[in-house]
């Protein structure tokens, strides 16, 4: 075979290493940014807190991984649990108020959403199920495929992992939504890539319980002042380190050496660049809540239960922000708000609809639900009636997407719903 020797050009797009580090950077979440700083200023001896206790290291222990099939005892011992430092981000009391919110903007149907609540009824200490779906079905006359898939969906919502089964189905969901997708024995992924104990709690409601600090400190807060909403940024202590003097004064000194400036010379321009781009976090997450804030008005002051349908793409194409880097800021943040504390991107939801409005698709469902329980029994509306009464709200929809919203609520085709 003849050998054929070919020299050719190619373009390639390399991220430069600032970009990665300020992309990491804005991605994490307070608690992991905070031992990022700390294990910056551990390198770094430019970096100096006004508090030195900031320096102790948060202790954060799964090495108690399970090996036993059962999965049946938590990833952390109860002794390494209370020793574990970490910040809380609510009150115990407000988680309720705050899965009921998430639980009637996700089953308006009156058959899924008395599943739910017998879900969240059903919740031991920790957020796991204490029963099984077999005996929910049998408690409220339903098939356990459908309580199934109500509790799949309860399982996705803040915080992640309440309904879950057993510590195997919570440690599996949250390396999924870490990305990790495959993951089918957390044990032995866990033993492979030891990393990943860094983000994993043990159990639903780990972050809210009593025996923890009460309190938290989110990186956003909306508060109501008269009828308005202001927007602050936490200005966590942490994230506010400054410049050691005394290594600047070195650094400055005409008796130093040539190799130690040019040691303090890049850890001072590293530690620059760092505040550069804690900085600019800062400023894309009040952007974003300052959105969130305008957008959401209604639902934030309890005017409605209902979010403005808005995906992550069109708020960050209205912001002038990359959809990239939009995902980052959104992920893992969270916000104290007076409905309570939701992670950025529960405020983002996709539109059903295109015409003179939009609505979510839970406000499509009530709308439906309405105009099915007010239509004459004797002459009940037809998808394409339904349809077109959409219409004249606004709502441009087809007669097979109403078809399949009816399906969704469990109403019968009209048919089957006159009444003689």
């Amino acid at each position: 075979m003849k050998q054929d020797f070919r020299l050719e050009l190619k373009q390639t797009l390399k991220p430069l290493p600032l970009l990665i580090v300020e992309a990491k950077l804005l991605e994490l979440p307070l608690l992991e940014l905070q031992d990022k700083i700390r294990e910056e200023a551990l390198q770094n001896p430019f970096i100096e807190f006004q508090d030195e206790s900031l320096m102790i290291q948060e202790i954060i222990n799964l090495d108690q991984i399970i090996d036993r099939g059962d999965y049946s005892h938590p990833l952390v011992d109860e002794d390494e649990e209370r020793d574990r430092i970490d910040e809380r981000w609510v009150q115990k009391d407000s988680i309720w108020p705050r899965l009921e919110i998430q639980l009637e903007m996700e089953f308006p149907q009156k058959k899924l959403r008395l599943i739910a609540y017998s879900i969240l009824n059903r919740l031991d200490e920790k957020g796991f199920l204490s029963c099984s779906v077999e005996e929910i079905a049998q408690e409220v006359n339903t098939s356990p495929e459908i309580v199934e898939k109500v509790r799949e969906k309860i399982m996705r919502f803040d915080p992640l992992g309440v309904g879950a089964l057993n510590v195997k189905e919570y440690t599996i969901l949250q390396l999924h939504d870490r990305g990790f997708k495959n993951v089918k024995d957390p044990g032995v992924f866990i033993k492979e890539h030891p990393e990943v104990k860094k983000f994993l709690l043990p159990y639903p409601l780990y972050k809210y319980e009593d025996t923890k600090s009460p309190y938290v400190y989110p990186e956003v807060i909306i508060k109501i002042e008269g009828n308005e909403l202001r927007v602050e940024v936490d200005e966590n202590p942490i994230l506010n380190f400054r410049v050691n003097k005394k290594y600047l004064e070195l650094l400055q000194s005409p008796d130093l050496d040539k190799q130690t400036r040019k040691f303090l010379k890049e850890k001072y321009q590293k530690v620059l660049e760092f505040q550069r781009m804690l900085l600019k976090r800062r400023e894309n997450i009040r952007k974003v809540a300052e959105f969130i804030a305008e957008s959401q008005k209604d639902f934030l002051l309890g005017k409605n239960n209902f979010l403005v349908p808005i995906t992550q793409k069109e708020a960050a194409s209205q912001l002038n922000i990359p959809i990239s880097t939009f995902n980052r800021i959104v992920k893992n943040k969270y916000a104290d708000t007076p409905r309570g504390i939701f992670e950025l991107r529960f405020f983002f939801k996709k539109a059903v609809g295109r015409f003179n409005s939009r609505v979510s698709e839970d406000e499509l469902l009530l709308l439906i639900k309405e105009i099915v329980e007010n239509e004459n029994p004797q002459k009940p509306y037809s998808d394409e009636d339904i349809a077109i009464i959409l219409k004249q709200k606004g709502i441009n929809i087809s007669r097979r997407s109403v078809r399949d919203k009816r399906a969704q609520l469990g109403i019968p085709p009209s048919s089957k719903r006159r009444r003689v």
